[in-house]
């Protein structure tokens, strides 16, 4: 162990006989709770809406960073790359930690699965300096037992802003938002609070606009012979047939609930 880590400890009052239950909880690894059709939806914040938020440390549970991801948190601390880094930082800049709490002034980036926070490299990530603040946190909370109004001060102390992008509680949209700006050719697909705008790529000619549920009904309309031609119907099948071979098993099923002529198509193709 680093001495400047063994020294943080010490100094929190954690010796390696007494550790808090806490430290042993395992990180939570996002790349292995939802797919990679998922996380590119999360990857681009336009398509998610990444906004500057708030979130307390405690909700932080997870990471997509491999080399922590699957670790408790102690074995994680003492794996950083940069801990000695960080550690000098608090101490000789505590107001760095003080600055982050204000919106928009944060380059932390989480993805927000659920009520959980998970540290997202795509967006900012900061394994380094939350792996760090998670240890100094976890030791408070054990040291303040049931005691909890210093357990609400010591939640409030460790609130900070960070540049957020969520995954919708519909489960459906991010395989729809991807199929159409990646799959069929020619969307650009953007979201902004809770409405998604749909232009023609390389143009501001826009094609739609409206919540959630508006855009599964367009998304639908996309496969009508009612509203498009035969030919054109078919092209974005053939399109989205070709995005399912390369793509989690998941993504063709959430699809085929939504354009059953998906599903016919594959069998077609199997016989």
């Amino acid at each position: 162990m680093d001495n400047i880590k063994a020294k943080f400890l010490w100094d929190l009052g954690i010796r390696k006989d007494n550790y808090p239950k806490t430290f042993l909880d395992t990180i939570q690894d996002i790349n292995k709770m939802v797919t990679n059709v998922e996380i590119g939806y999360c990857g681009v914040s336009s398509r998610c809406d990444g906004q500057p938020g708030m979130f307390c440390i405690k909700d932080v549970v997870g990471t997509n960073h491999s080399r922590y991801a699957g670790q408790t948190w102690i074995d994680a601390f003492l794996d950083l790359d940069r801990g000695a880094n960080i550690i000098k930082l608090y101490e000789d800049n505590p107001s760095y930690w003080e600055e982050i709490k204000s919106i928009g002034k944060s380059d932390i980036g989480l993805l927000k699965y659920g009520d959980k926070y998970y540290i997202f490299s795509k967006a900012g990530g900061g394994n380094n300096r939350l792996i760090t603040m998670k240890m100094k946190y976890l030791s408070l909370i054990h040291q303040a037992g049931n005691n909890q109004d210093e357990i609400e001060r010591i939640n409030n102390q460790f609130t900070f802003s960070a540049n957020i992008r969520e995954l919708p509680r519909d489960n459906t949209i991010p395989f729809i938002v991807v199929a159409m700006d990646e799959d069929l050719s020619g969307l650009s697909v953007k979201k902004k609070g809770e409405l998604f705008t749909i232009t023609k790529k390389f143009t501001d000619l826009e094609l739609f606009k409206g919540d959630s549920a508006e855009l599964i009904e367009y998304f639908k309309s996309l496969f009508s012979t009612d509203v498009y031609g035969k030919d054109e119907v078919k092209a974005r099948l053939e399109r989205l047939e070709m995005g399912c071979r390369f793509s989690p098993e998941k993504y063709r099923r959430v699809l085929e609930d939504i354009i059953p002529q998906l599903k016919t198509s594959n069998q077609l193709e199997e016989r």
